[in-house]
This record gives structure tokens, sequence and C-alpha cells, in this order.
């Protein structure tokens, strides 16, 4: 019988189909065995310092380059400086999660990977397909603000490339560097890479010029007469818009697959990578609201911009030249994320096969790839910047807070070693920290009571302390771990929380209305391939060598293939 047959002589035995697997975990050596479903391996290329710059490229892109004139101008005032903060707070816990599951995990897949492996089919789904929302908006957003910088370098206005219309501004320009940046990375992930470390260094000189330049023309008094016109929740309103400027860390933990020594350069150039802009882009923020009163800051190319504001018409061109190869290295990198995440799922089977097809020549994810830019091109020729923020940040969000919450049960449970009590006790106290978590952050989206935030803040205090007291560790991390586990995937949750309710009503709308047909999808078509394929299969073949301390072997104390409703 045939896949599609099947589906749909199995669509009947979807409720009995959703009990047994929704939150049916896969097993670690599992997920290593499945890269043999690509056919070709991906090829091992890159070490730390590749990394480290591949996350450089992503993380300072559209974020710094773009994003921080719409919140300055209109969320945040100087005090967006104050959002980054929050962001980089948020991110660097997030950062130490990802560090950790891709010294354990080292396969392609990101949040994906973390999800299935430790809390199951149905959560993975959502986020990969979050994940996959996020990435071709956040690589719309920046083609877009690709072509604003490139009109500013034109002695143009920002927006003199898109074609206007009445009902929206067609941006041809972004369409054609995705496709030239989707030719690239279908080519070779070593040459893309090659191509990002000489960017990003020229990257990096842009922005100490626009730093030491910048501050010769400040005016204190622009950035501190009204320092937070818009109040403490415009910071956090602008933390929250922002934060799609750190995806760049995901992008690189997707590539664990492609790193020579997983343990040791994952860590370094997720971490590394992750603190360096955040310093970086907090000093921007000060410099640009030091030299333009927030009000009057560009909100298509902010940077460029604030220096013909000042007088240094010379440097502005400087400034656009530079910004466009920042934002030519964020594309580059989160490109080549976002196609890995389409890899794996397809690995699963939770999308047609076809996908997970690495090429034999190349070494890439060819199929992934060019359809993932297609869908990027297309959503950039069409969508204003504003709207792709937005819904970037939701997403990035929803799959970092996941993450955090798989990381949590992921050390402390294994069915392999664990009680069921002891199950119980774990699954508690994650099901309370996400109660607190999001009991914070409505409570703040709708009410000015201070004493709800005290009670929800106290209530997540204790329980992640009962949790470092009660819960037993299941898992030791082999080579990386989150320092003062639980408190920072804990944390990690909490802050991903409180900012997810900051974002206005129209990205839930859209978050919801696009999670709600990926289910429908699940239900109709990815439950019932994924049973097909495991039932022609047979269970995968495992690694047979010593895995404990191997970059490619399966973590000692993978979790295994079960669902909740029989281990815990």
């Amino acid at each position: 019988m045939g896949e599609c047959s099947y589906i749909v002589k199995s669509w009947p035995r979807t409720p009995l189909l959703l009990w047994r697997t929704s939150f049916k975990r896969r097993d670690v050596s599992a997920l290593i065995a499945d890269k043999a479903k690509s056919g070709a391996e991906m090829k091992k290329t890159l070490g730390w310092f590749q990394l480290m710059c591949l996350g450089i490229g992503a993380i300072i892109g559209a974020g710094i380059f773009v994003i921080t004139g719409v919140v300055a101008n209109t969320t945040a005032g100087p005090a967006v400086c104050l959002s980054f903060v929050v962001g980089g707070v948020c991110a660097m816990l997030s950062s130490f999660v990802y560090a950790e599951f891709a010294t354990e995990l080292p396969v392609a897949g990101s949040s994906f990977t973390y999800v299935v492996a430790s809390l199951g089919q149905v959560p993975a789904f959502l986020v990969m397909v979050n994940m996959i929302m996020e990435y071709v908006l956040s690589i719309a957003a920046i083609a877009r603000g690709w072509s604003g910088y490139l009109a500013t370098l034109c002695n143009h206005d920002s927006s003199a490339f898109r074609i206007d219309v009445g009902w929206a501004q067609l941006d041809p320009i972004a369409v054609g560097i995705i496709i030239l940046v989707t030719i690239l990375i279908c080519i070779s992930t070593k040459e893309s890479s090659r191509v990002n470390l000489v960017l990003v260094c020229t990257k990096l000189t842009g922005v100490l010029f626009v730093i030491i330049v910048g501050f010769t023309k400040a005016v204190p008094s622009n950035f501190t007469s009204d320092f937070a016109p818009y109040g403490i929740r415009g910071v956090f309103n602008g933390a929250a818009i922002i934060f799609f400027a750190y995806l760049g860390y995901d992008a690189v933990a997707t590539m664990a697959e492609e790193c020579r020594n997983p343990g040791k350069d994952m860590p370094l150039g997720i971490i590394g990578g992750t603190g360096v802009c955040t310093i970086l882009y907090i000093i921007m923020c000060i410099v640009i609201c030091m030299m333009v009163p927030y009000a009057d800051i560009d909100t298509g190319a902010p940077f460029s911009a604030a220096f013909g504001y000042v007088g240094l018409t010379w440097a502005k061109f400087i400034v656009a030249a530079m910004a466009l190869v920042g934002i030519t290295t964020a594309l580059l990198v989160n490109m080549l994320g976002q196609a890995r995440i389409w890899t794996m799922a397809a690995r699963e089977h939770m999308i047609p096969s076809f996908w997970a097809k690495v090429s034999p020549r190349f070494g890439t994810p060819i199929a992934a790839q060019v359809t993932m830019g297609a869908a990027s091109g297309i959503i950039a020729f069409f969508t204003s910047l504003d709207i792709l923020a937005n819904m970037v940040s939701i997403g990035t969000l929803f799959a970092f807070f996941m993450v955090a919450a798989a990381l949590f049960f992921y050390r402390l449970y294994d069915d392999k070693v664990s009680t069921k009590r002891e199950g119980i006790i774990a699954l508690v106290h994650l099901l309370l920290i996400v109660a607190a978590s999001l009991g914070l952050a409505i409570n703040y989206a709708l009410t000015n009571q201070w004493y709800g935030i005290v009670a929800f803040l106290g209530m997540w205090v204790i329980v992640t302390a009962s949790a470092q007291i009660f819960c037993k560790h299941a898992r030791k991390p082999r080579i990386f771990g989150v320092p003062l586990f639980p408190w920072v995937p804990s944390g990690s949750m909490i802050l991903n929380a409180f900012l997810l309710c900051t974002l206005d009503r129209d990205s839930y709308i859209r978050f919801g209305v696009w999670s709600a047909v990926c289910l429908i999808v699940y239900l109709l078509y990815s439950i019932h391939s994924i049973e097909y394929h495991h039932s022609i299969e047979g269970p995968p073949v495992l690694p047979t060598h010593k895995v404990v301390g191997e970059a490619n072997g399966a973590p000692k104390g993978a979790a295994t293939t079960t669902s909740p409703h029989n281990a815990i």
C-alpha cells in the first residue's frame, strides 16, 4: 500500500494515534541514526571560530540596523538601550540552554530536535512550524531592510526602490538578494562560512566606525531629556519586538551536524557570539539616541540617516555600505538555519521525506534551502517590516520558552533510570513553573496590579527552589551543562513568557491561525505519515560504538521513545 492510500485509510484512527503519540519522545540515539535518511551526510567543516562568526553574522543584522529605528521611534524612545539589555539577558539564558542541548544532540534541527527528544511529538511539531514561520519571516524582514539600506547608499529615501501599489509596497530588491544568497548556501556550507567570515570582519569594522564617529556628534540631552517617553511598558514592549535580533544563535545550533567537535565548539560559538553582540547592540543604541532625537530617527535605515541628520553626509554612505554587509551576513546564516530545521522535520516524516535529502555533490540540503528561500522571497515582496518584526518575535519567544522547558524535563527525567514517582515530581514542577511564568506575564499584560506580579514571581522562586531540592537529576551533561540548574532554564522560561505577553493582539491572531492550520496538517498528514514510515522502516539502526564523549555518538542516558501516558 502506498503512503497516500495508507494515510487516507488511517484517518478514522486519528484520535487513537493522537492519544498514543502526542507526547511520544524520540530516542536520542535514534535521532542521530536518522541522519542516514538524508542519504549523503552533511560535511563537517565548522570549528568554534567559524561558529562564533556565523553567530555574529546572524545576530548583528536587521535587528540592530533596522528594527532599532522602529522601536526607538514608536515604542521605547532612548530607553531602547534598556530593551536590548532585557532582550540580551533573555538571550543569554536561552543561549546556555541551546549550548547544552547542542552538545548532547549534535544533529541538525536545533529547537525541534531538542523538544522531540524531551517533551514529545506534538510539542516538537508546534515548535517546528513556528520556527519555520520565524525563519521565513525574519529572512523576509532582513531582506526588506537590505533594500532600504541599498536605497540610502544610492542617496535615495529608504523606500525608494519599493513599488507602492496602495495596499502594499512591493520590494523586488529584497527578492533578488534572497535568490543570490540561496544559490550561495546551496553550493557549500564551508564556502558560505568563508564568505561570512570576510563579511563579519567588514561588519565589525562598520560597527566600530558607527560607535567612534557617532560619539563625536553625540548630544547627551537627546538621550537624557526624555529617556523613557513610553514608560516601563515601552521598554518591555520594545524588548519583545527586538528579540528577533538575537535569533542568530539558534541558527548556529542548527549546524551542530556540520561541526567538527560539537562538545567544545558549540558552547563557544553560541554563548560567545551572543555575548559579543549584546554588548555592541547596547552601545550602538546609546550612540544613535544621542545623535538624533528619538522622534526623528528614521525607521527604514536609521543609522545611515542619523549620520546625514548630523551633517556627516560622507559617513552616511559608509554606514549604509557597512549595514548592507551586516544585513547580508544575517540573511546568509538565517537561511542556513531554516533549511536544517525543515530537513530534520522531513527525517521525522512530519513533512514529505523529499526535503530530507542532502546533495551528494555539495553536502547541503538543497531541496529544503530552495523551498524556504522561495517562501521567504514571496513574503518579502509583499509584507511591511513592522508586521514582520512582531510575527518573528512571537515565534522566537515561543520556541525559546519550549526549549527551556525541554531542558528542564530532559535533565530530570529519563525512563531508563527514573522511577514513575520521580517522573511525576519532575512533571509537576515543570507545569507549576509554566503556570507561574504565564500568570506573571498575563497579569502584567492585562492589569496594573503589582501584587499579582509579586505573587506569581514568589511562586516561581518557590517552585524553582523546590525543584533544586527535591527533584533527582536523571542525567548529567557529558561535556557542557548550563550553570545554576534549574534556575537558568526556569529563568529563561519566565522571561520568554513575560516578553511574549507584551506583543500586540494582531501578532497573537496570526500566531494562533498559523498554529491551528499547521495542527490540521499534522492531524491529516504528519501523524499518519510518521506511523507509516515507522511501520516499514522498523527500529533505527543505532550506533554500536562507544558513545560517551564522542561527538557523533548518542549521549549516555539518552531519552527513550515513550509516551507519558505509560511512562510517568
